[in-house]
């Protein structure tokens, strides 16, 4: 064999063995992306359900507020009911002072007349992400150093593929759901701010009470 054909084998060598080295390469890498997008999408389903867990406490606290919103108007009822009873009681002691007050003035001036019988009165008062199949972003090309190891990566890249768009559903999903709870947080604050207005009101109404 001559020389140049010994270095056309050796060059037709070094360049299989290089191909091989670039195929594990590339399936090394592929297998930890894969791993990676797996671990993400994992993770995203996780932290769906925990919005969905916050969501389900938000509506909890909203209830609440309906609540104590519901006891604040029924308290606010009971103080006028006792204002008004308390009104009446304070007006018949008026008028019933006003009313003997002119017997007695009468009854210093003229000692001789008898003294008239004093009136009595009495009164009584009471979502899931959803991954799609792919193709390959490349034709399989069959070539002399087609070999296990680039299958199993055009696999891989199917893999990651269908995986990306899983997350990116998510994404979506978890972006969408964050502004609902979101508005839910500044409504349940407009009011707890009304609410403490009123709970302000009821205390200085109950003060005058006293």
């Amino acid at each position: 064999m001559s020389g140049s054909g010994r270095d056309g084998d050796r060059s037709l060598e070094y360049y299989q063995e290089r191909m091989r080295d670039l195929d594990d390469q590339m399936l090394d890498s592929t297998r930890r992306s894969v791993q990676k997008v797996e671990e993400a999408v994992h993770i995203g389903a996780e932290t769906m359900v925990e919005l969905d867990d916050q969501g389900e406490t938000l509506n909890r606290a909203e209830r609440r507020l309906d609540d104590i919103d519901q006891d604040l108007r029924t308290s606010q009822r009971t103080i006028r009911q006792i204002r008004s009873v308390f009104g009446g009681v304070v007006n018949w002691f008026s008028a019933d002072k006003l009313a003997t007050t002119p017997s007695t003035a009468t009854q210093q001036q003229k000692s001789s007349v008898p003294r008239p019988a004093a009136g009595q009165g009495s009164s009584k008062s009471g979502s899931s992400a959803r991954s799609s199949s792919t193709h390959p972003q490349h034709q399989q090309q069959k070539t002399q150093y087609r070999s296990a190891q680039e299958e199993e990566v055009d696999k891989n890249l199917m893999v990651l593929s269908g995986a990306l768009g899983t997350l990116k559903s998510m994404g979506e999903d978890m972006g969408d759901t964050l502004q609902a709870q979101n508005d839910q947080i500044e409504r349940m604050s407009g009011r707890v701010t009304k609410l403490d207005v009123k709970v302000n009101d009821l205390k200085t109404q109950t003060r005058k009470l006293t």
